[in-house]
């Protein structure tokens, strides 16, 4: 499958940070994870301001961090995703985006001006976007600033079909399971026609899944019983163990997170292990 949003990390940075709705972690090459926790975001719109987050960088960044930039990867709690269909003979790239902020904002709340939006864009077929919450941008670019530091933004997901596609196959079912979200699609030759990004148990992230593919199956014509292809990054290695023969287990040993003694993994966690990694296991 190519690569959805082409964002991979080059050369790879000396370290990242990961960002979640309630943590930012730290991560480098020859460091253990650090982790400081900033106040829980409100959902939509409205999350994250620089008065959060600011504490919370001084704990996590090192002391005489170098000025300049530095990358900062939203975990799959904190990014939406979606699927957005081209207006008929678009005639711009903006055109395109002012029309997938539009949507942005009637699936997930607030106005188009409170999204910041990165797309695939194209003009003849549907394509993969994703957003985050502006107020958070600008929250984290104010708080850096301080430092004399500016972010270059970044999926987990965006980072990590682009330095790692060739894990997953050009038509089928996938999936990349991470501690809270589960990121499926269904791809048709490196086109993607169906895409989710599941709240998932960590005792049963399968069942989720599985249902899901179920009902869009039915809904699009598409062949639910072919093999799901699952990378898990969760930090578990649990899932799909007893999932059946349908799921295929992928392997991204280079790519798990690094919790710290007795801190299960998080969705920050996992965005600063994929980011410092540039996306490649």
């Amino acid at each position: 499958m190519s690569p959805w949003l082409p964002e991979a990390l080059r050369p790879r940075p000396r370290g990242v940070i990961g960002i979640d709705r309630h943590q930012l972690c730290w991560q480098a090459g020859g460091e253990a994870a650090r982790v400081a926790a900033h106040a829980a975001m409100e959902s939509g719109a409205d999350s994250g301001g620089s008065a959060a987050l600011a504490p919370a960088l001084t704990q996590v960044l090192p002391q005489g961090l170098q000025a300049g930039t530095v990358d900062v990867v939203a975990g799959n709690d904190l990014a939406v995703w979606w699927l957005q269909t081209p207006p008929q003979n678009a005639a711009s790239l903006d055109e395109l985006r002012a029309v997938a902020a539009l949507r942005c904002a009637h699936l997930f709340g607030g106005s188009p001006a409170d999204w910041q939006v990165a797309g695939d864009w194209q003009a003849r077929q549907p394509f993969v976007c994703w957003a985050l919450p502006q107020r958070l941008v600008r929250g984290m670019a104010q708080a850096l600033a301080a430092q004399s530091l500016q972010p270059r933004w970044h999926s987990s997901t965006g980072l990590l079909l682009a330095g790692a596609a060739h894990l997953f196959p050009a038509s089928g079912w996938c999936c990349i399971q991470t501690p809270l979200r589960a990121m499926v699609w269904h791809g048709q030759a490196g086109v993607v026609h169906s895409l989710a990004c599941l709240p998932v148990s960590p005792h049963d992230p399968v069942a989720a899944v599985q249902g899901w593919i179920v009902t869009e199956s039915a809904r699009a014509g598409l062949g639910a019983e072919a093999t799901l292809h699952w990378l898990d990054l969760s930090g578990s290695l649990r899932a799909p163990a007893d999932a059946g023969p349908q799921v295929r287990r992928l392997l991204a040993p280079g790519l798990q997170p690094r919790p710290g003694a007795g801190a299960p993994a998080s969705e920050a966690m996992v965005a600063a292990a994929v980011g410092l990694a540039g996306g490649r296991p």
